[in-house]
């Protein structure tokens, strides 16, 4: 991911990303349908997962995350009964053991 980003989650069931050096939004995920709480980074294949009240977990191509034309979600995780209020990935992508 490009140093100058910043990606947040929101109440608002937004993730947005920033262009940090500029300070202002770049684009907007308007996927979940309630509170973004948690957000990884996996640095290596450049992939961002976000989680949240709608207890699904959704995982971003970060290279188009900042084109909201081009952007892509990659997956759509679903499976929780509850709210997803944390998330952790390894930095390749790959599972733990």
């Amino acid at each position: 991911m490009a140093d100058a980003l910043v990606i947040s989650a929101s109440s608002d069931t937004t993730v947005k990303v920033w262009n940090a050096q500029k300070g202002f939004c770049m684009s907007t995920l308007r996927t979940h349908r309630d509170y973004v709480r948690a957000l990884a980074y996996a640095r290596d294949i450049e992939m961002v997962a976000s989680g949240g009240f709608d207890q699904l977990i959704y995982l971003w191509d970060v290279l188009r995350v900042f084109d909201p034309r081009a952007c892509q979600k990659l997956m759509k995780l679903r499976g929780h009964t509850d709210n997803v209020k944390a998330i952790v990935v390894n930095r390749d992508g790959t599972q733990g053991q």
